[in-house]
This record gives C-alpha cells, structure tokens and sequence, in this order.
C-alpha cells in the first residue's frame, strides 16, 4: 500500500486518462481557465487560477506535491485534455482527502467527471492508505452532485454558507464517501 505522495499517480481506464499536467496542456488549460460556465461553480482560489498558466504547470503543481498540499492531476479524454482533478486536504492522521473536478464545457455529459471520480476512487481506495473522500459542490451545481451520487458519496451537510471567494458567500453541499473495510 503506498502513501498517498509517494509517487504522482498515473490513473486510467480505455478512455480516460488522469495525470501529472505538462506544458504540452498549456494551451488546453488557459483554454479551461477562460470557460466561465465552468468556472462559475469553482472557488475562485484553485490553484490555476493563482497565477499564469506556465508558473502553474512549471511550478505550482510540483510544489503542492512535494509540500503534500495537493496532488493535481490532468484529464485526457481518448487522450485529449479536458479538465483537471484535485485531491487535497489530505489528512494523514484520518487517512482523508477531499477532491474537486473541472471538465471544460465541451466534454460535459459524456461520463467524464462520473468515470474519473470513480477511477480516482479505486486508486485512492486500493492502492494508497486513505479511508475517506470528501467533496464539496455549490447547491446550484446539479451535475457535480450527480457525478457524486453515481460514485456512492453520501451528502452530508447541505445548503452551508461557505467563502469560495466571491463577492457573497455561497451555499454548499458537503459529500462523504468512506472505504468499505
């Protein structure tokens, strides 16, 4: 069983793919970055949204990992990139860990996010020590709490005022799913 920030984890089935980001994406991440629909349900300090798009690729995600903050991994749909995933919050005396997703508009109702959840869920699960995943979506994010429910998370605490870094405080939904022993 490895630790969770042993090694960046390489994560796939046929059609998806989740992986360290490379400046190869660059372009397909400013890309992500600009989609307003997607981004309107994603707090506003994630980190590639901290700083520009090569700092984020070159620096930012490699550090995250080596300070085990966050592991923050591509999504290749039949190989093309189409979003990013985040496991963070890692708590290593609860072996826990939160996620968040993004999937740029274009690739929205193709199974992506649900397929990607669940195959970060088996890596997470069965190949690392960690016992617990956590989510939160805003209330209005129907399709993020489906992509979750599909994965058997359970929602825990609803409609929570939360700072995401808007101009107001946002109602969130929270979500728990707990390894079976």
């Amino acid at each position: 069983m490895k630790k969770l920030f042993e090694e960046y984890p390489i994560i796939s089935d046929n059609n998806i793919l989740l992986k360290k980001v490379t400046i190869d994406d660059l372009d397909h991440i400013n890309k992500l970055k600009n989609n307003e629909e997607v981004y309107k349900y994603v707090p506003t300090f994630v980190p590639e949204m901290q700083n520009n798009t090569d700092f984020f690729i070159k620096n930012t995600c490699d550090e995250l990992f080596d300070n085990k903050i966050e592991i923050i991994l591509g999504i290749y749909y039949k190989k093309e990139f189409c979003g990013l995933f985040e496991i963070y919050h890692y708590d290593k005396d609860k072996n826990q860990v939160t996620i968040g997703f993004r999937i740029n508009k274009e690739f929205w109702n193709k199974g992506i996010s649900s397929k990607s959840i669940s195959l970060v869920i088996d890596y997470l699960f069965n190949k690392t020590n960690i016992k617990t995943i956590c989510a939160s979506t805003m209330v209005i994010n129907k399709s993020s709490e489906r992509c979750l429910e599909k994965n058997n998370f359970l929602k825990y605490k609803e409609h929570i005022l939360e700072d995401w870094g808007y101009d107001k405080m946002v109602l969130v939904n929270k979500w728990i799913l707990n390894k079976e022993d």
